[in-house]
């Protein structure tokens, strides 16, 4: 197996999203603030408004400069394709987790609804651990080829929530990616891999 893990540029990439997200939650509340210093400059307000407007424009320098920091390692991992397929590889790997996210009201797919108190209670245990685990799955997406990464805890209950799953999601990246041909999942130690190739 080539790839045995994912490339550590690709956490770095994908906490863009986050990044970017707080960058607008910040900026907002920065551009009202200066607003308010230039407006009511003289009020009490306007002197908050100085105050804070220090800290949140602070706040959107750094995450403005770990933006430019991830698009720069995007340019450098995916080369010519890097804002393109970074993207792509944030939107897919953030839908894979939320379509892989066990409901911990009924962890375990395919359990029927009359589980005794403690079958019920290793079931929302187990959910969990294998949800902790979505946070380091991915999918790396490359003109010719995709990969994905599937973490799993090493666990024989956990193991068989992802085996009920496995060929939902084959079928589902399948379905979005119709021009590459994916292959089955492989186990390799701490993850599970697929691999794809681009339909000649």
């Amino acid at each position: 197996m080539k790839y045995k893990h994912p490339s550590n540029c690709l956490p770095i990439i994908y906490a863009m999203r986050m990044a970017s997200i707080w960058l607008i939650v910040c900026g907002l509340p920065t551009i009202v603030d200066l607003v308010i210093m230039l407006i009511l400059k003289d009020t009490n307000i306007g002197n908050v408004a100085s105050t804070v407007l220090p800290i949140f424009l602070s706040l959107v320098l750094l995450l403005l400069g770990y933006d430019i920091f991830a698009f720069i390692v995007s340019c450098i991992y995916y080369r010519k394709d890097g804002i393109k397929y970074a993207f792509r590889m944030i939107d897919t790997t953030t839908k894979l987790r939320q379509y892989m996210v066990q409901d911990i009201s009924t962890p375990v797919r395919g359990r029927k609804a009359q589980l005794i108190a403690y079958d019920l209670s290793v079931g929302i245990l187990t959910a969990k651990r294998f949800n902790r685990m979505l946070r380091h799955d991915y999918v790396d997406i490359h003109r010719n080829r995709i990969t994905v990464w599937v973490r799993t805890p090493n666990n024989h209950k956990t193991d068989q929530i992802f085996d009920q799953m496995k060929f939902d999601v084959q079928t589902n990246l399948s379905s979005r990616y119709s021009d590459y041909m994916f292959s089955g999942f492989v186990h390799d130690v701490n993850y599970y891999i697929m691999s794809a190739s681009r339909k000649k």
